[in-house]
């Protein structure tokens, strides 16, 4: 699963970014992932969910985390390419 979490109403242009690719990559994966593995994607407001915002240390945002069979896998902070997205969310689910 993959929580981003981007901030409240007044979110920066590159938080809008990283929530516009987290978007188009579940739509594209919808489907993908049949019998082997399902992939959710999934907004968090940090302002409004403190408590997960600390359990996970999440300092900045925009912050994407990746989970594998309920475990955090792995953590980007900040915008990044949709490649790099991509990149990192196979290799979490690999």
């Amino acid at each position: 699963m993959l929580l981003q979490t981007p901030a409240s109403r007044n979110s920066s242009a590159s938080t809008r970014r990283s929530s516009s690719t987290a978007g188009h990559l579940g739509a594209d994966r919808a489907g993908c992932y049949r019998r082997q593995s399902m992939v959710a994607f999934a907004k968090l407001n940090t302002d409004e969910n403190s408590n997960v915002a600390g359990k996970f240390k999440i300092m900045s945002i925009p912050t994407l985390l990746f989970f594998k069979n309920g475990q955090l896998v792995d953590k980007m902070v900040g915008a990044a390419p949709r490649a790099i997205v991509e990149q990192n969310m196979n290799e979490a689910l690999a």
